[in-house]
């Protein structure tokens, strides 16, 4: 039996951004708009598509950008679903074990939690369904 991943915000030790991807402009929207009203001093980075998560951490890896504290992808998404972003990210030298990733998913299914766990992901998080609840777990991630 696999050990699923909790779905707390895991505890973050690096001071760079949060990195989001997900295809639906409307929860990146939400998204945005929480993190801005949670008050947290990490910036948010979006992003809405996978491909364009990836070529943002390959300019990381280059030391380009700054290194991000968490990342948030979402788990359905068409071409490249977030369980192969993870594989990816966790595949490239300076991320195999770090930053931690996070889905943050409105999939609440064992299977898709189960797989989380198995490809490196530190929590599994369902995304909240009211801006209260989202603030709230932004603020999670602060300060």
């Amino acid at each position: 039996m696999r050990t699923l991943p909790p779905s707390t915000p895991p505890a973050l030790h690096e001071p760079g951004p949060l990195l989001m991807v997900d295809d639906d402009p409307l929860d990146l929207r939400i998204a945005r708009r929480c993190h801005a009203r949670s008050g947290i001093d990490r910036p948010l980075r979006t992003f809405d598509e996978p491909t364009a998560l990836l070529t943002h951490l390959e300019a990381v890896g280059r030391g380009e950008a700054p290194r991000p504290a968490l990342l948030l992808v979402d788990v359905r998404m068409p071409g490249v679903d977030g369980f192969e972003v993870v594989r990816r990210v966790r595949a490239q030298a300076p991320f195999t074990s770090a930053p931690p990733i996070a889905m943050l998913t409105t999939s609440d299914l064992d299977e898709d939690r189960e797989t989380a766990s198995a490809v490196g992901c530190a929590a599994y998080l369902v995304k909240p369904q009211d801006t209260r609840s989202f603030i709230e777990l932004f603020r999670a991630m602060g300060p």
